[in-house]
């Protein structure tokens, strides 16, 4: 009887893991990638990307990849007004206290293209 339960965790695990693993390399950022120029080019189209100002900083924060199937909760990357990366999670329900998770939870902004993004970082718009 452990054999069978010990046998039936391995083919769970191996059903469940790759596909796990396989949606984690799908959000997870290449290190070289450090503007919002390199995101495009790099990553998959985003779901939705989101102008955003609070405290002292102006953040654009990019939201969930299409495809992607994180159960926890969506990937979020936050560039800054010149379109620089300043923070960004994989996994914003299991990262509390990354500062893109806070970002991603504090929702609002204006709902904006990755297009649009990048010309106002390039034209400086998003700078105080």
């Amino acid at each position: 009887m452990l054999l069978f339960l010990f046998v039936g965790l391995l083919v769970f695990m191996g059903l469940v893991y790759p596909h796990t693993s396989h949606a984690m390399e799908g959000v997870r950022l290449p290190e070289d990638v450090k503007t919002l120029d390199q995101f495009k080019q790099a990553m998959p189209a985003p779901k939705a990307v989101y102008y955003n100002e609070y405290s002292a900083d102006t953040f654009v924060v990019v939201g969930a990849m299409k495809g992607s199937t994180n159960p926890s909760g969506p990937p979020a990357y936050v560039f800054d007004g010149r379109g620089t990366l300043r923070y960004w999670s994989a996994d914003t329900g299991d990262d509390p206290d990354n500062p893109a998770t806070r970002a991603y939870h504090r929702g609002g902004g204006r709902l904006i293209l990755l297009d649009e993004a990048i010309r106002m970082g390039r034209n400086g718009a998003v700078q105080r």
